[in-house]
């Protein structure tokens, strides 16, 4: 569904992305996890028009991306949460995704948007607080509701960037539940960038890990937590055994 080769982004002398190959099958979730400073927001911001690449192309579903803006990217049908969750704190969490369902590739219909949304919101578990200011929520409320707007455009792939970062033990569980149900039951694959490790590697069936922007390691959970430039990459050359 989604695939990057020979991606390269340079901010001023710093490499961010050295020449990165990746893929994303379609009906996956696959992981992305590396040191903070890899690359892995980068690359987010890249699939997502945020940013251009000096090098590579991506496509998705087999049209090229690269130079698209974000708005076309999102018709595509690719959404992304971000790493700093930033609802419109003025508006209830109804118009919230409202504002996803009218802007994505849903209704121009405000009526229309706002039925979409409750379904939404339904969905991920916020009917209960759709009348509240979105400024109220706590940080778990919040994060859902990033992904329930970022549900609004009705996307084919969803980008969640550290949708766990912050929560608790009990938090990661409920969210990792529904993005299994977001798989299950909307048919939406997910990429999804996450340093808590135990929740990453119970959710994903596939990992890539990046180091200094760089490509180190791509296969099933287990493989990749074991593979030693991972550990390397994480804890230092004097974790790594033979």
């Amino acid at each position: 569904m989604l695939k990057g080769t020979n991606i390269t982004k340079i901010f001023g002398g710093l490499i961010a992305i050295s020449k990165l190959d990746f893929e994303v099958e379609k009906s996956s979730i696959v992981g992305l996890i590396g040191p903070n400073g890899s690359g892995k927001t980068t690359l987010f911001n890249l699939i997502s028009g945020f940013l251009r690449p000096e090098e590579g192309k991506i496509s998705f579903n087999g049209d090229e991306i690269t130079h698209l803006k974000p708005y076309q990217i999102a018709r595509f049908g690719i959404a992304r949460t971000f790493q700093i969750v930033r609802p419109l704190k003025e508006l209830t969490v109804l118009d919230n995704v409202a504002t996803g369902v009218l802007y994505g590739r849903g209704t121009a219909d405000i009526k229309e948007a706002r039925s979409d949304s409750l379904d939404l919101l339904r969905f991920t578990g916020l009917e209960s607080k759709k009348d509240t200011h979105a400024g109220l929520l706590k940080l778990a409320d919040r994060k859902r509701l990033e992904v329930t707007r970022a549900l609004g455009i009705r996307p084919q792939l969803l980008l969640l960037d550290e949708v766990f970062a912050g929560l608790n033990q009990k938090e990661i569980d409920e969210a990792i539940q529904l993005i299994f149900r977001i798989r299950r039951e909307m048919g939406i694959t997910i990429f999804m960038i996450e340093h808590v490790m135990k929740a990453i590697m119970k959710a994903c069936d596939r990992i890539i890990a990046v180091h200094f922007g760089i490509k180190v390691a791509d296969g099933p959970p287990d493989e990749v937590a074991n593979a030693p430039k991972v550990i390397e990459a994480y804890l230092g050359t004097g974790y790594v055994t033979d």
